[in-house]
C-alpha cells in the first residue's frame, strides 16, 4: 500500500542569566552573555510504500519512501539574530520479518535506515560565550546523521513449562555522524566545534 505521513515539531529554549543587583538586593540584572533564546521548527512529509507477505509460518515486510524535511532554527544572542534553514530530501527504508520454525522456536529480523537531524546548538553558527572555560560554535554546514540499524533475534520459549532463552545480536553502522572536537589556546581556554565522522560502528549483543 501507499501511505503519506506528516510530522511537525516546534521546540524552544530560553536561557536567562541574572546578576546580583545591590540596589534591589536580589538577582534581577540580566547577564547578556548567559542569556540566549533558540527556537526550532521542523516539518517533514514522508510518502512511502509498503510491501508485505504473511504466511502460516512467516511474515515479511518492507517500507520504502522519501522524507522531505524543512528544518529552521533561529537564535537571539547578544542582540544578534542568527537563522539557519535547511531543506532535505532523504530516503527512508525499513525491513522486518519473523519465521517460526516450531511452536516454540522463532527468528526475528529488523532493519532501519535512520536519519537524525542536528541539534540547534550544533548547527547554529553562534559563538556561545556563556561558559568562561569553553566557547562553543555551531556548524551550519552539518547535514543529518545517517545510519543503518539492524538486529537478529532467535527465541526458544516453551509456554507450557515457561522456560527458554533468547539470543539477540544488533548494532548500528553510521554513514555520517556528528562529533565534537575541542581546541585549546595558550591560556587553556577551550573552543568546541562540530563536524562529521563517517563509518563508525556501535554494536551490541
Amino acid at each position: 500500500g501507499f501511505t503519506t505521513t506528516y510530522k511537525n515539531s516546534k521546540t524552544s529554549e530560553n536561557k536567562v542569566g541574572l546578576d546580583f543587583d545591590s540596589v534591589t538586593n536580589d538577582y534581577s540584572v540580566q547577564n547578556e552573555l548567559l542569556t540566549n533564546f533558540i527556537a526550532t521548527v521542523t516539518n517533514a512529509v514522508n510518502p512511502f510504500t509498503t510491501i508485505s507477505v504473511t504466511k502460516k509460518d512467516y511474515y515479511f515486510g518492507v517500507n520504502l519512501g522519501t522524507e522531505i524535511t524543512r528544518f529552521e532554527s533561529s537564535s537571539l544572542y547578544l542582540n544578534n539574530r542568527t537563522n539557519v534553514v535547511k531543506n532535505y530530501v532523504l530516503p527512508t527504508a525499513s525491513l522486518y520479518g519473523n519465521y517460526k520454525f516450531t511452536k516454540s522456536k522463532s527468528l526475528w529480523i529488523n532493519y532501519q535506515y535512520r536519519v537524525d537531524l542536528p541539534d540547534p546548538n550544533q548547527v547554529l553558527p553562534v559563538e556561545d560565550l556563556s561558559n568562561a572555560l569553553n566557547t562553543s560554535i555551531g556548524n551550519p554546514n552539518l547535514d543529518p546523521e545517517k545510519s543503518h540499524y539492524a538486529y537478529v533475534s532467535f527465541r526458544d520459549y516453551d509456554y507450557a513449562t515457561k522456560s527458554g532463552f533468547n539470543i539477540y545480536l544488533g548494532g548500528s553502522l553510521y554513514d555520517s555522524q556528528i562529533v565534537s572536537s575541542t581546541a585549546f589556546d595558550e591560556s587553556n581556554k577551550r573552543t568546541t566545534t562540530y563536524h562529521f565522522s563517517g563509518n563508525r560502528t556501535n554494536s551490541g549483543k
